[in-house]
């Protein structure tokens, strides 16, 4: 069995209330964390205003996984 490379987590603005980013656009309230296997902190976030363009941003991620 191959060991997952990254790990990924839905998530919504409720969920992430402390998450502190300046460049962050408050209505964009739908998003998902990439993280490393072993990390405790997201090494990335992608953010998105309504949950349809979250999966499309999440599938276009995905494709361009190795």
């Amino acid at each position: 069995m191959i060991k997952p490379q990254y790990r990924i987590k839905l998530v919504s603005w409720d969920e992430v209330s402390a998450y502190y980013d300046p460049n962050f656009n408050p209505q964009s309230k739908f998003g998902f964390l990439v993280y490393n296997p072993g990390s405790k902190d997201y090494d990335q976030a992608f953010w998105y205003y309504n949950a349809k363009q979250r999966w499309r941003g999440l599938s276009k991620y995905v494709a361009q996984l190795p």
